[in-house]
């Protein structure tokens, strides 16, 4: 789980060049991601190890024991938001790699670099995005 908190650095750098003045934009994004990342990176960690530290009996037997970790060190209330806050951290995660292993696809279609390329490679008329590809992308990472 605490991974997943800090892979926004990377993300931002990534797609940096979609905003517009990246030299000015991207060090503003990655301090705050950094911040983002150590206010909630810091408690996962010290709640995983502090309930690593005090044995919790029965632990080992649960289905996601660091979920039950953080539920137990840090109360129902406050461990449920953490949790939730946990968790929309890994699907926004999740989205993001999504978007960039669809740009990284589009690129290899429109150099040729997949095959049937001439498929791949078509954006869509409205939204001048490349669709197909990145149903393809959303299609292979589900499997």
């Amino acid at each position: 789980m605490a991974s997943f908190v800090f892979c926004p650095q990377d993300t931002v750098v990534r797609m940096s060049e979609e905003s517009h003045r990246p030299e000015k934009v991207l060090p503003r994004l990655v301090t705050m991601t950094s911040l983002v990342s150590l206010i909630l990176g810091l408690p996962i960690v010290l709640g995983l190890n502090y309930g690593i530290l005090h044995p919790i009996q029965g632990l080992l037997d649960e289905a996601v024991p660091a979920v039950d970790v953080i539920l137990m060190t840090l109360g129902n209330p406050l461990g449920i938001t953490f949790v939730g806050l946990i968790l929309t951290g890994i699907f926004f995660t999740g989205l993001t790699r999504l978007s960039i292993a669809s740009r990284v696809a589009y690129a290899f279609a429109r150099d040729g670099g997949l095959p049937k390329s001439s498929y791949w490679n078509h954006l869509q008329s409205r939204r001048k995005t490349p669709q197909r590809v990145s149903w393809l992308v959303t299609a292979a990472s589900s499997v």
